[in-house]
């Protein structure tokens, strides 16, 4: 049984007195080492995780109580612990809480009231796809006799990528749009009038079915001409900051289905799988993995998962609530 790559031979002996008694050879300078291990230990061990929790590793509690790392984690798996690794999440403040948690408990009662308010809203939202993503290396090998001493190149001055909307709707996904350089008021606008208008109407056979329209907090959905341009298209209902029928809440991805899981299922399915050999290669990628989701899917996360995360958030106060899901 080994500890590390670098070394350890445990030989495990059985005492006269009960105890444990581990030794192992290093095999870099031939050091024999000694342990005792007792059930005193054993408990220290389990006692370590408890008050440190996080904020203490195997090797630290090993190098601690002066037992071997593989004791460590032999004991702490006997007792039923298992090492989960910690989820990354944008920094709340208490006001950002509050309204978060508003913002949920309002859209639940607008949803208890009309059971198929979710399905009339319709998400929007824009992502940057770039051409050649960043590989990471560290997970990377290569089976050779000789070393082949070659470079990954990684990263590029002016890297190329393509600007990309998309709206969903219940079961229903508009778009997807290119657009060129960075989104401003005036690219916004003309998309708004130009593209996501006509688009909409075609998804709907021209029936009027009251949708609400959501978007974030970016600078060019905040300006007049776009508020303006959203309430005489959705006659004032639409969900965003300045919005006159409810206010998006700052810093929440984790309650649009476009952030929580479209946009990141598109990259899964590019990324790792497919060689891209320029942007309209990219542009052709993306298109024909939207259209592959099915229908069934996007009502699944647009609305039923839409609720959940709402009551999550609810649940939570307002604070992040992804470790919460299941």
């Amino acid at each position: 049984m080994t500890e590390s790559q670098t070394c350890k031979v445990l030989c495990v002996v059985q005492e006269e007195t009960g105890e444990t008694v581990v030794e192992w050879i290093d095999n870099i300078d031939n050091e024999r080492r000694k342990y005792v291990l007792t059930e005193e230990k054993k408990v220290q061990i389990c006692a370590a995780v408890e008050l440190h929790n996080d904020r203490i590793t195997s090797r630290q509690i090993a190098r601690e109580l002066d037992v071997s790392k593989a004791f460590v984690l032999a004991v702490l798996k006997e007792n039923g612990y298992f090492p989960y690794k910690p989820k990354n999440g944008q920094i709340l403040s208490a006001d950002d809480k509050q309204r978060r948690m508003e913002m949920s408990m309002y859209l639940l009662e607008q949803i208890e009231e009309s059971p198929n308010m979710a399905e009339k809203i319709l998400f929007s939202d824009g992502c940057t796809f770039k051409l050649n993503r960043t590989r990471n290396v560290q997970q990377m090998r290569t089976w050779s006799r000789k070393n082949p001493e070659f470079l990954v190149p990684t990263h590029t001055q002016y890297p190329v990528t393509v600007n990309v909307w998309c709206g969903m709707l219940d079961d229903k996904i508009i778009g997807p749009f290119f657009i060129e350089g960075t989104l401003t008021v005036e690219k916004y606008v003309a998309l708004l009038a130009e593209e996501v208008g006509p688009a909409l109407v075609d998804a709907l056979d021209g029936g009027d079915e009251e949708i609400i329209w959501q978007q974030d907090r970016a600078p060019a959905h905040t300006a007049h001409q776009v508020r303006n341009l959203l309430n005489e298209m959705f006659d004032r209902r639409w969900i965003g900051k300045f919005s006159p029928f409810i206010e998006w809440a700052p810093r929440s991805p984790d309650l649009t289905p476009l952030d929580y899981f479209f946009w990141g299922h598109i990259k899964s399915k590019i990324y790792g799988h497919v060689r891209l050999v320029n942007l309209e290669h990219l542009k052709h990628m993306i298109a024909e993995i939207i259209g592959d989701i099915s229908p069934e899917v996007l009502r699944k996360v647009s609305t039923r998962t839409f609720e959940k995360r709402l009551r999550l958030c609810v649940a939570a106060e307002g604070d992040l609530f992804k470790y919460r899901m299941r």
